[in-house]
């Protein structure tokens, strides 16, 4: 029923009675109605509460860090176990590296590298963390932190050009030196394979007799004994990948189909991208 109709059915006995008791339900219908429209008349929405607040991003400060440093490679094996490095370019008389370590509620340096720049972390569990550096020299070094102490790693000496990815897992470790790949195994650094003028710069560690390392033509493969090409690429440099093997497909014999993810920047276009390789047929070469 319209207002309108209320209006006219308003005339007769105790017509003043029923017009005031209209005139209250036209004011109360026009006041839902701007409630409606103005949502400033509505009710404040609940604010969050303080759980949800903390679960936003927040900046960490770090003290003592120095001004002007860069922070790079980041590992973690827990909320309380996290390794950073910072770089320290403009540092006199060279770069100044420091491998800064949060132990849940303080930060502390657990190496401080004059002369060396921070480049890549890898660890396998808190005791078992590798950090290597680049030196103004260009030559790559490599620490390991066995739950104790931090010590340097000897490579091999006829190991060149700068320091790189690192992968694997406890007692096989992968680290990319310029175009050498070294493995330790458990007992020493040893140069598994040379890559003459490929730029390869990512590993990508998939299991203990399969691993990638992505060059500017593609990718290569070690199959627990030696490296051999996989497949080729458009690549004209990888910044890093990452590869897993997923569900066994049905009628495939049980074998898992390898999915793998690289960015980098692209010969082709120059620009920079994300590329992703799918497996098929399972443990072939093939794949797009």
């Amino acid at each position: 029923m319209s207002l309108k109709c209320s209006y006219q059915l308003a005339r007769g006995p105790c017509a003043a009675l029923r017009a005031l008791a209209l005139a209250v339900i036209a004011l109360a219908a026009c006041a839902t109605l701007a409630a409606a429209r103005d949502p400033l008349r509505m009710e404040d929405p609940p604010r969050p509460r303080g759980d949800e607040m903390a679960a936003l991003w927040q900046n960490v400060q770090i003290p003592g860090l120095p001004t002007g440093a860069t922070l790079g490679a980041l590992w973690a094996s827990s909320p309380t176990d996290v390794y950073v490095w910072s770089v320290e370019e403009a540092a006199q008389p060279s770069v100044h590296s420091m491998l800064l370590h949060w132990h849940g509620s303080t930060w502390s340096v657990a190496l401080s590298l004059l002369g060396e720049a921070g480049v890549s972390l890898h660890g396998n569990c808190p005791a078992d963390v590798y950090a290597a550096t680049t030196t103004a020299q260009g030559l790559a070094r490599m620490y390991h932190f066995n739950g104790v102490a931090w010590t340097r790693q000897s490579l091999p000496m006829v190991t060149t050009g700068p320091a790189g990815a690192i992968t694997g897992r406890s007692g096989d470790v992968f680290f990319r030196t310029g175009g050498e790949l070294l493995r330790n195994s458990g007992s020493a650094w040893q140069i598994t394979h040379l890559f003459e003028g490929e730029c390869v710069n990512a590993l990508a560690y998939v299991g203990p007799n399969e691993v990638y390392a992505n060059c500017c033509t593609g990718d290569h493969c070690w199959n627990g004994s030696a490296w051999s090409e996989h497949t080729r690429g458009s690549f004209a440099r990888v910044g890093a990948s990452w590869g897993i093997r997923g569900e066994p497909l049905n009628g495939m014999l049980n074998v898992a189909p390898l999915s793998m993810y690289a960015v980098g920047r692209s010969a082709v276009t120059q620009g920079f991208g994300v590329w992703r390789y799918a497996e098929d047929p399972p443990g072939s070469t093939l794949g797009t």
